[in-house]
């Protein structure tokens, strides 16, 4: 029984520095959006990628172990390519950056619905909303407000036709 304990405890020791030296893999990507008529995914350079293992069961991922699914966009655009167009993308450009007291924001294209902006510091608090009339494509923001600093400034509409974010910089000469 004493050798049956000392070889469990041997076992579990070196597993256990063996888990330990193993070189963990990143999930990241750099950034895109896919979305269908059930579902919207997004992501960008910058989120937090999560570390994982290959394993003969699953992928073990922080301390939790998961099946090895994954999506491969060449072989989803050939059967749905609906999925990957990138015409139908939102794209917001904002001048002057650095901002002054107000923010120009341009789309490419109309939003069918009322469209709503956002404005947080980096903290994530909300520091500025505001909505406009369906049909605008530029809207000038005041900032007059807010102190000097970086912004996140997001712009997105209810039906989830569209949802654009873009870090800016305010900054008001002196």
């Amino acid at each position: 029984m004493k050798y049956f304990i000392m070889l469990s405890l041997s076992i579990y020791t070196v597993c256990s520095i063996t888990a330990q030296s193993v070189d963990l893999r990143l999930a990241g990507t750099n950034g895109g959006n896919v979305s269908g008529s059930e579902f919207q995914l997004e992501w960008s350079v910058g989120e937090p990628c999560i570390g994982y293992h290959s394993t003969l069961f699953g992928l073990l991922t922080e301390g939790v172990i998961q099946p090895g699914i994954f999506a491969d966009q060449q072989n989803l655009s050939d059967t749905h390519p609906d999925l990957f167009s990138q015409s139908e993308t939102f794209e917001l450009a904002a001048f002057p950056i650095p901002a002054g007291n107000y923010l120009n924001l341009t789309l490419n294209r109309p939003i069918e619905g009322v469209g709503y902006i956002s404005v947080l510091d980096f903290t994530g608090k909300l520091m500025l909303t505001t909505s406009f009339p369906a049909g605008v494509q530029q809207w000038r923001l005041d900032m007059e407000q807010l102190p000097d600093g970086l912004y996140i400034v997001r712009l997105w509409a209810r039906q989830g036709e569209v949802d654009v974010n873009i870090k800016i910089l305010k900054a008001t000469a002196e």
